[in-house]
């Protein structure tokens, strides 16, 4: 959806969505031009649905606001690194405001 009254997607505590709902939101931000802050704040996220939500916001040319904070899977392994190749992309380095992780 694409409602430009809808500036904010917080999926805070959704620590039951399966790897499918994670790839479906991220394909689904990949198109949308409103959201401008997206929140997943304990979400039990898996290096593997970060991945997969990461791939599509990639190509999201609107979010300025990423939290991930309580997400304990995230600050191990090699999902820092993903993490920071997902953000390599032009509108990224430029436009990115605020990031939170811990």
């Amino acid at each position: 959806e694409n409602d430009p009254k809808k500036t904010v997607c917080n999926l805070n505590g959704c620590d039951f969505l399966p790897s499918s709902a994670w790839k479906e939101m991220g394909e689904i931000l990949a198109r949308n031009t409103r959201v401008q802050e997206l929140y997943a704040e304990s979400c039990q996220l898996s290096e593997e649905n970060f991945t997969v939500l990461m791939t599509g916001l990639k190509h999201n040319r609107s979010i300025q606001t990423l939290n991930f904070q309580n997400n304990p899977e995230l600050l191990q392994g090699m999902t820092m690194t993903k993490l920071s190749t997902h953000l390599q992309t032009r509108y990224w380095k430029n436009n990115l405001v605020v990031l939170t992780l811990c």
